[in-house]
């Protein structure tokens, strides 16, 4: 190998190859890609089969890879071009191209472990054919979620909370309708509970009614804990009435959350 000041050389007893500094560097970046690429599909594969306990963080950082490049990497294999990110104190804005099917409260998931640890806040503006979304919430409740044991309850209840907290252009990520109902039945699968598990289950579920900045059912699971503490309905009739009543509730979620229909039916 010799180096020349445009190019360099790359002699071998069969032939010579002269390759332009240009190429060269389109070679390291090339090569620095597929490297991010398989690390990522590692990540998944592994995510998938459940293990995601064993420092992941630590694995690409050890490699160089800094939380913005693994930020980008994860939006391009989301089919997402023109990434720009903006790091403001401890809040991110991120701005990049999405395709017209691509669920933008998916790529917020998707971008949850490769964001700094003292990270906040989140600003995704993403850049569709039909128009330009803003979506907007805390980092937070993500983090509970993902810290959350895997098909527990605790975890259950910590996606919503990370849903109703965060804004869609503005507005809420799910319906209201969608909320009732999903709560509605949540709270009807308490009575064959324990009564402390019960209402510690209700508890939770009001928590996220105040969230959700719902006065109505929080009224109707206030009234559901009343009724099981006190072992009697006479009290709750017109909340547990409602809470009825909103388990037919129709209640179609937005398009985007057809993929995740199952975890709130």
């Amino acid at each position: 190998m010799r180096y020349e000041e445009d190019f360099a050389v790359i002699e071998r007893k069969s032939t010579t190859r002269t390759v332009a500094w240009a190429d060269v560097i389109d070679g390291v970046f090339r090569g620095y890609e597929s490297v991010l690429a398989c690390q990522l599909a590692l990540l998944q594969a592994l995510g998938e089969l459940g293990f995601t306990d064993f420092g992941l963080e630590g694995l690409w950082r050890s490699l160089g890879v800094t939380a913005e490049q693994m930020t980008i990497t994860v939006l391009e294999t989301m089919n997402c071009q023109d990434v720009m990110i903006t790091v403001d104190d401890k809040c991110w804005q991120i701005e990049a191209g999405a395709g017209t099917d691509t669920p933008l409260p998916m790529l917020i998931a998707m971008l949850q472990p490769a964001l700094p640890s003292d990270l906040e806040e989140l600003v995704l503006i993403a850049h569709q054919p039909g128009g330009t979304h803003v979506l907007a919430g805390p980092v937070a409740p993500w983090r509970e979620h993902m810290g959350a044991p895997a098909d527990s309850d605790a975890q259950q209840l910590a996606f919503p909370r990370a849903l109703l907290s965060w804004t869609y252009d503005g507005t809420p990520w799910l319906p209201a309708n969608l909320v009732r109902r999903w709560m509605a039945i949540q709270a009807s699968q308490t009575f064959d509970m324990r009564p402390a598990q019960a209402v510690a289950r209700l508890r939770s579920l009001r928590q996220l009614a105040v969230l959700a900045k719902d006065d109505a059912l929080a009224r109707a699971l206030s009234g559901a804990i009343r009724s099981i503490r006190l072992g009697s309905s006479r009290d709750a009739a017109a909340e547990l009435n409602q809470l009825s009543d909103w388990c037919r509730l129709p209640a179609d979620g937005p398009a985007w959350w057809n993929v995740h229909a199952d975890r709130l039916h």
